[in-house]
């Protein structure tokens, strides 16, 4: 969810309401500030409670935000982190929950006036005046010529806007006469800076002219406090504080390389105007040609990365020629970067090796950035191609400043091309490979990678291992091992000249094996998502085979369906393998053809005995030997506790629970199959009246 903090807002008040949690760990509110919140990066946390479903606050307050920092103008994400839900695929939909509703309400308060501030909106912000220095037109200066404060209104705010990055900032106070000791500080983007819990960028106390002064300030939004608190006088007869105000960015410190450096701007390609799934996201930031530098002369780059990207992942991609390995890369954004000012930082030589994708087919919805065949062509040196760790949940609305800087001991020239590429799900990185990434929607629209872990991890990026090695390895094994419990099933049919079902019931056990040790990431002969959806697709068809079998169909009616159920579920399970509706599909196919059938074949038998239906089923049942009864109990109890595990596997117990529902499931499997005794050929089998009118016991077709 996302949230624009206007100019004006003095106070936010957040409302949760919370579905009843029972035994599940309270979640937790997150905030940020331009960008997407986890649960170690984040600028408000708000802890709610397992006892009240509905809990409210202002927000942020000393007691709950990080760093104790107010809310500052601009867009704010928030997110709900669910506690000790792990992100594993468990319940497939079903059996116990573990989510939880909740809605989240924001309510701003603000002043009517937007040139006022204060809790009371009784302080009037007064914007500075602002000209270019003549000497250097992109320095910027302002002024307050003169002012004053008194007992009677003792606090003053100004505000001035800085476009662009710079160097420094100074602002000078200057007091005419010394009347108490004026307190005065310098804000940054404040929503309110005069609420208790803001946090001034640099403040002072003097009883004399003075000086603030900011290193690489950011852009935006300035204000600037001045207050006393003993003053005993009021201005109107020259017993307040008379004062003035200067502010001034300046020019780059001699010797500061970093910051003479001169930024490319960087251009934005969109593959597709209105993407689905991963490309909605995809986009790159590519700069329009090489840059080059002498020796150890940094190159920077500056680029504009909007809200939309919030929930992507950003990788940087490098063509260079003797770029040196002790490079380092630093980004910051709205400010310009140093060594110890930096959001971002990155050793060139912690990237990885890139293919020349100069060198892939033309795609022209996906061209290879117009930078890097240019950086090739330039001399006869080789191109190196490299990509960076990727930056999941960027820093969004905001311009970033990137700065290649290579280490002082460098000697020769050197160039760099680069491009940043954004997707949802990075092929090369996503979900640490112990996942499946999915490209969702939130609420309000925005498009975020979110990763559904592989059993036995979890975190935001599947980096957390929920088992320590000796569990994973035991529990590994019985996982693959119980698979072997669907052999009786498919040896008893062989046995039974049952052939078709007897394949199906050993591929199940393959295809759950190999499905399973991909889960645990042993081996994956193929794609995480085909191997999921065949192992649904056998495990549905396992069910409908065992109640094709107990119906009797004819040879050629029970051939067609099974080639109907199992074509059927391939392609129903390939759409989403997970989905509860397969469940309510399997069940009513299950229902319809069991009743169809025996009631085809009960209505046949009625007719040609000239009895009711209830008495031809009751001689179906008692009378004739088409059941072995001894098997029934024993599947009705297996196959209960199959389901008993089905519906209760969550949490760190997946496993486990899932190894004893292979044993149970897969055990039922023969114990069906054996309940319905096997038809005999159509040369040998009596006819429906014999069955019914001989004292003999006889099988019905």
């Amino acid at each position: 969810m996302l949230s624009l903090v206007p100019p004006g807002v003095v106070q936010v008040d957040a409302a949760v309401s919370l579905s009843l949690l029972g035994d599940r760990t309270p979640p937790v509110l997150l905030l940020k500030k331009n960008g997407i919140p986890s649960e170690v990066d984040y600028d408000v946390r708000w802890n709610t409670s397992a006892n009240d479903t509905y809990i409210s606050n202002s927000i942020p307050d000393s007691k709950y935000a990080r760093h104790y920092d107010e809310c500052r103008t601009g867009t704010y994400f928030a997110t709900m982190w669910g506690g000790n839900i792990i992100e594993s695929i468990n319940t497939f939909g079903v059996g116990p929950s573990v989510n939880m509703w909740y809605f989240l309400d924001f309510t701003f308060l603000t002043c009517d006036d937007a040139d006022v501030t204060g809790a009371d909106c009784a302080v009037h912000v007064v914007p500075t005046s602002k000209r270019h220095q003549a000497a250097t037109p992109s320095l910027k200066h302002g002024s307050v010529p003169g002012d004053c404060i008194d007992v009677g209104d003792p606090t003053r705010v100004f505000s001035f806007e800085l476009p662009s990055a710079a160097a420094g900032l100074s602002v000078f106070l200057f007091l005419d006469k010394t009347r108490g000791s004026v307190n005065w500080a310098l804000y940054h983007g404040r929503a309110n800076p005069l609420d208790a819990s803001a946090v001034a960028v640099v403040a002072n106390s003097s009883t004399n002219s003075t000086q603030l002064r900011v290193d690489r300030p950011l852009r935006g939004t300035w204000s600037i406090v001045v207050s006393v608190t003993d003053a005993n006088g009021f201005c109107y007869n020259d017993d307040g504080v008379p004062f003035s105000l200067a502010w001034m960015t300046t020019p780059c410190a001699t010797g500061d390389a970093l910051c003479v450096a001169d930024y490319m701007p960087m251009g934005t390609n969109r593959d597709s105007a209105n993407g689905v799934g991963d490309s909605v996201l995809a986009a790159s930031f590519a700069s329009p040609e090489p840059a080059v530098a002498n020796a150890s002369t940094p190159i920077g780059f500056v680029v504009d990365v909007p809200a939309m990207y919030a929930g992507a992942a950003l990788t940087l991609q490098l063509a260079s020629k003797n770029l040196s390995l002790a490079s380092t890369i630093y980004i910051r954004a709205n400010g310009l970067p140093s060594p110890t000012l930096y959001d971002y930082r990155f050793s060139i030589g912690a990237a990885t090796a890139m293919d020349d994708p100069t060198l892939h087919p033309y795609n022209p919805q996906a061209p290879p950035p117009l930078a890097f065949p240019l950086l090739k062509a330039m001399d006869d040196d080789a191109a190196i191609f490299q990509q960076l760790p990727p930056i999941v949940f960027p820093t969004v609305d905001a311009t970033w400043y990137i700065a290649i800087v290579p280490p002082h001991s460098s000697i020769s020239s050197y160039a760099v091309a680069l491009n940043v590429a954004s997707l949802a799900c990075p092929p090369e990185y996503a979900c640490s490979n112990r996942g499946t990434c999915l490209v969702e929607t939130a609420y309000q629209g925005l498009s975020y990678g979110r990763c559904a872990c592989h059993y036995g991890y979890g975190g935001r990026q599947c980096e957390v291992s929920v088992y320590s090695t000796s569990e994973r390895l035991g529990r590994s094994w019985l996982l693959l091992g119980s698979n072997a419990a669907i052999v009786p099933a498919g040896v008893f049919s062989w046995r039974r000249k049952l052939y078709v079902e007897a394949v199906l019931f050993f591929g199940l056990g393959v295809i759950s094996a190999v499905y399973h040790a991909c889960d645990l990431e042993i081996f994956c002969l193929f794609p995480y998502p085909f191997l999921q959806a065949m192992d649904f697709a056998f495990t549905f068809n396992a069910i409908l085979l065992g109640f094709i079998h107990l119906s009797g169909a004819f040879k050629h009616v029970k051939a067609a369906m099974q080639v109907f159920v199992l074509v059927s579920l391939v392609f129903m399970t390939t759409h989403n393998a997970t989905s509860m509706g397969n469940w309510l599909v399997i069940g009513v196919v299950c229902a319809c053809q069991f009743i169809g059938s025996w009631t085809y074949y009960l209505t046949l038998a009625a007719q040609r005995l000239t009895c009711s239906l209830p008495s031809a089923l009751k001689r179906f049942l008692w009378h004739s030997d088409n059941f072995e009864y001894r098997y029934l109990l024993l599947g009705l109890a297996l196959f209960g506790g199959a389901l008993g595990c089905f519906f209760t596997e969550v949490g760190t117990s997946y496993w486990l629970i899932h190894s004893i529902w292979h044993l149970t499931a897969m055990s039922s499997a023969c114990t069906f199959m054996a309940l319905r005794k096997t038809i005999g050929t159509a040369a040998s089998a009596p006819t429906v009246s014999m069955c019914f009118r001989t004292t003999t016991r006889c099988s019905f077709a």
